[in-house]
């Protein structure tokens, strides 16, 4: 990895821990139905069991980046951290997935790359502890544009889970939906 992308995604980490706090800074409702879940267009597809953040589960510190979708394979919870921003928790077996936006990016869109066709352990790979900033298990993340947005997306990972539930965390982001509008 590139130091400048190395760069890139501690930036993304340390923007995600405090992004958390700002489900959505649009006045779109989520939008649930049919299994899928999202909002201001962009969606996930949950499978049962899994749970999901509405906007307003968390206080709005930052108005960019902003977290689109916090959906995880346990029930997710507040939870006060070493760090100056409000996080999140849930079981040691879960896994979350955050998906950010930013609505103002600082830098062009050809800077960041295309979307990956498929979120595999090559183009979102994973990290043990300590990998994304604030969060206190293995986890990673990737940057990238999706029809004109620029986006990441972030696997968090309780300490005990199982590779199972990481595979089905996958199946659930390759199921992203982007819009180019934020309906």
């Amino acid at each position: 990895m590139t130091v400048r992308r190395s760069a890139t995604l501690l930036g993304l980490a340390s923007l995600l821990a405090g992004s958390l706090a700002c489900l959505a800074a649009t006045d779109a409702q989520p939008v649930v139905g049919d299994r899928r879940i999202g909002m201001a267009g962009v969606t996930l597809a949950l499978p049962a069991g899994w749970h999901a953040l509405s906007r307003a589960d968390f206080p709005r510190p930052y108005a960019d980046p902003i977290a689109r979708l916090v959906v995880a394979s346990a029930p997710i919870a507040e939870s006060p951290s070493g760090c100056k921003f409000a996080t999140f928790r849930f079981a040691p077996g879960a896994v979350g997935i955050v998906i950010m936006e930013w609505t103002h990016p600082a830098s062009p869109d050809s800077q960041v790359p295309p979307r990956p066709l498929r979120f595999t352990e090559k183009t979102l790979p994973l990290h043990r502890a300590p990998a994304v900033e604030c969060w206190p298990g293995p986890g990673g993340g990737v940057q990238f544009v999706d029809h004109g947005r620029q986006l990441a997306a972030f696997l968090l990972l309780g300490r005990n889970a199982s590779a199972k539930t990481v595979a089905q965390a996958r199946a659930v982001l390759n199921t992203l939906v982007v819009t180019r509008t934020r309906n």
